[in-house]
C-alpha cells in the first residue's frame, strides 16, 4: 500500500534511525529562517522583534519546541539565553530531500523528475558534486 506523501517533513538526527520527524509548522519555520540568516546565536527579544504580530510568549514557546526538535540550541550569553540553528539550511534542506525520496516506490524516478524541475545552472552544480563526491570514495 502507498504511504502518504507528507505535508512537510524533516530530518533530524532522529531520522537517521529510521523515523521521520513531525512537520515544521509555519510559525516554527519562520524562526528558524531568521536564525539560519543570522550571524551567531539570537536572543529571543530579537527574534520576537521580527515578528511583532507574536507575542513574546509565543515565540519562547516555539523555541522551546525547537530545541527538543533539535532544530535549535539554547546558549547562554551573560545572564540570558540566545538561540543558533543547530544545522545549516542547507543541511536542513538535504535531509529534507532525502526524508522524502525515502517515501517514494521508484526512487529513480523521483530523482529524474527532481533533476528534471531544475535549471541548468543546478543540473551543472549536481554534476560536479557527483564528480566530488566520485573522487573523494576513490582510495
Amino acid at each position: 500500500m502507498p504511504r502518504a506523501f507528507p505535508k512537510f517533513y524533516t530530518m533530524s538526527y532522529l531520522s537517521e534511525m529510521g523515523r521521520m520527524m513531525k512537520p515544521l509548522g509555519g510559525l516554527e519555520r519562520r524562526v528558524m529562517e531568521i536564525l539560519w540568516v543570522s550571524e551567531g546565536a539570537v536572543p529571543a527579544p530579537d527574534i520576537a522583534a521580527q515578528l511583532p504580530s507574536h507575542a513574546y510568549t509565543t515565540i519562547m514557546t516555539i523555541l522551546h519546541r525547537l530545541g527538543k526538535k533539535g532544530y535549535v540550541t539554547r546558549v547562554r550569553v551573560g545572564r540570558s539565553f540566545s538561540y543558533v540553528a543547530s544545522e545549516s539550511l542547507a543541511s536542513f534542506s538535504a535531509k529534507t530531500m532525502h526524508d522524502t525520496l525515502e517515501l517514494a516506490h521508484d526512487r529513480a524516478a523521483v530523482l529524474a523528475a527532481f533533476v528534471a524541475l531544475g535549471t541548468h545552472e543546478d543540473r551543472a552544480q549536481l554534476s560536479l558534486a557527483l564528480e566530488q563526491l566520485s573522487q573523494q570514495q576513490q582510495p
